[in-house]
């Protein structure tokens, strides 16, 4: 999904059933497209009738993970921690996606994309949004990642995402004050967000991808992924970000056996902390491949951050694969400068190794592993470091 663009090279979910719906009908039909299309496209693709009402496929995937872990004991800030994290864990990640579209006559497509989580979590819907495409390229409204995360390449890896935070299911940071940043924030990843919003409800417009390249943009009222209320934009420091713009690019073109894909991103928010500048973010990131080798790396950084102040994240790494057979070397840095609302008894840095495989057995079926690495430094001094090695496997089905 990540470092794509909607029109990107990617892994989409088999469709094994249907729904049926029927919420509109006839002219009524019409009308509402008419409407909507007026609305987007500026008035220049109105009329058509549907071919086909939509209809929704059942789709998405699980992944279920056993591992151990190893990793220093009697972490925590301020001293008097007495903590044991070595042993066995298991995590799972699932996600159930309802998706449909239909073209009009006009060759417009209308489309829908809910994602439900698979486990009970606080964000249950996660990504909820509705596209439209044409000659004049994409238009997504609603909840869903931002150009500049989308669009975005880094480092290859085939197992635990190195580059998206899941070595926190399996490794402490209790002792550097937890793992704010870790999430969209360039101390645990090089795909980022303004002020971290986690799928913010919004409006992004992706180009065409005209010789390889495609631009695309985002905006968003604030930080919220829910909530239609208005929008107050008045000083208030509860260190809130608004108008949140934040554009994407990237080109992805073959040459003689090669493959490149370059990327980078920008974007900022509006702060609503007295004394404190606008969050930034930004990133690039590329990968060459070649003969079943992939080699990429990424560079992000989160500046002013309403809660952790500045971070700095950084990726290289090596895969290869033929046949189901795959595996990937790969290292992440990242450090968190504290300066933020959350004072400097975050400051923190991390390194952190992944030796991955993974194997398809089938389609839609494939088992990986990780044997991964991470050394955790406090860097104010009123916390505790950790180490922790840690080998992970497990099932990943997608359907």
């Amino acid at each position: 999904m990540r470092g794509e663009g909607p029109s990107g090279v990617g892994t989409d979910v088999i469709i094994v059933g249907y729904i049926r719906l029927s919420l509109v009908r006839g002219s009524n039909m019409k009308k509402i497209l008419l409407g909507s299309t007026a609305l987007l496209a500026a008035g220049t693709m109105l009329g058509g009738q549907a071919n086909a009402q939509i209809e929704l496929g059942l789709g998405g995937y699980m992944q279920q993970w056993f591992g151990y872990a190893s990793q220093d004991d009697d972490l925590g800030v301020g001293g008097g921690a007495n903590n044991d994290f070595t042993g066995t864990n298991t995590a799972s990640d699932t996600e159930i996606h309802f998706k449909g579209s239909t073209t009009l006559d006009n060759g417009l497509q209308f489309g829908v994309n809910v994602q439900l989580e698979g486990n009970t979590s606080g964000d249950q819907i996660d990504e909820s949004y509705l596209f439209v495409t044409g000659s004049f390229g994409r238009i997504e409204m609603g909840s869903e990642n931002s150009a500049q995360y989308k669009m975005q390449y880094a480092a290859p890896d085939v197992g635990i995402g190195l580059n998206s935070g899941d070595q926190t299911n399996w490794v402490s940071y209790a002792g550097v004050g937890g793992t704010s940043g870790t999430f969209r924030g360039a101390f645990g990843s090089t795909f980022v967000e303004v002020a971290r919003a986690n799928d913010a409800k919004g409006i992004t417009y992706y180009t065409p991808r005209f010789a390889g390249f495609q631009v695309g943009a985002t905006y968003r009222p604030n930080t919220n992924e829910d909530s239609n209320g208005p929008v107050d934009r008045e000083l208030q420091d509860d260190g809130n970000t608004t108008d949140i713009f934040s554009v994407g690019a990237n080109y992805v073109q073959s040459f003689d056996g090669f493959d490149v894909a370059v990327a980078g991103g920008f974007g900022r928010g509006s702060s609503h902390t007295r004394g404190a500048d606008d969050p930034t973010a930004w990133s690039v990131g590329a990968n060459v491949g070649f003969g079943g080798f992939t080699v990429g790396g990424s560079f992000a950084q989160s500046i002013d951050d309403p809660a952790v102040g500045d971070m700095t994240g950084w990726d290289l790494g090596v895969s290869y694969g033929t046949g189901p057979w795959a595996v990937s070397l790969a290292w992440f840095y990242g450090e968190r400068d504290g300066g933020g609302a959350g004072s400097d008894v975050l400051q923190a840095e991390q390194n952190t190794v992944h030796l991955s495989s993974s194997y398809a057995l089938g389609p839609g079926v494939k088992v990986s592993g990780t044997l991964g690495y991470q050394d955790i430094s406090d860097e104010d001094g009123r916390g505790e470091d950790n180490t922790a090695w840690y080998i992970v496997a497990g099932p990943n089905l997608s359907f």
